[in-house]
């Protein structure tokens, strides 16, 4: 629930706010070659963007099945007509979903040394989450509108009407 010390951070050069979202990357275990074993496959903890990056791409991959097989919108397999997701709407959905970290923690186990927000340049949209991202049937109550490929042309307007009848 907290971001390492170690992370990096933004703003961008530009100014905008970076990372997009975070996923956990201290202290994870990961598989490493061991040639004294039989089987020459070990496990150790490391921590850093190389165990962060694989949490977000397999998240993201899993992501692209649930719409490529017509998981949305009913969040069950075949409950709508499977599409191939856009770069965009993969991003949307990643940062729509994202957790608020507690801080930025210096690790192992240090002080807290800055307090996070959403949207900071800290954590960015927060710690990805599918199950705050996608509905998913009898697992969770999220409704979404999802909208792929739509394009947005200058002084363009859309319009959607929503009845919000509890939060």
């Amino acid at each position: 629930n907290y971001m390492a010390s170690f992370s990096a951070r933004g703003p961008t050069a530009d100014g905008r706010i970076k990372p997009d979202v975070v996923a956990p990357g201290y202290m994870i275990n990961s598989a490493i070659s061991d040639p004294s074993s039989q089987t020459n496959c070990a496990f150790a903890r490391w921590a850093g963007t190389s165990m962060s990056a694989p949490v977000v791409a397999g998240t993201a991959a899993i992501m692209r099945q649930y719409f490529v097989e017509g998981w949305y919108p009913g969040g069950f397999r075949g409950s709508g007509d499977g599409f191939e997701p856009s770069g965009s709407l993969m991003k949307a959905v990643l940062m729509n979903g994202g957790q608020l970290m507690q801080g930025v923690q210096r690790v192992p186990n240090g002080p807290i040394v800055q307090s996070t927000e959403f949207h900071d340049n800290s954590q960015g949209m927060g710690n990805i989450n599918l199950m705050a991202s996608l509905p998913l049937f009898r697992l969770n109550q999220i409704n979404a509108l999802v909208i792929n490929n739509d394009e947005i042309t200058r002084r363009a307007t859309h319009t959607f009407d929503l009845d919000v009848t509890k939060c």
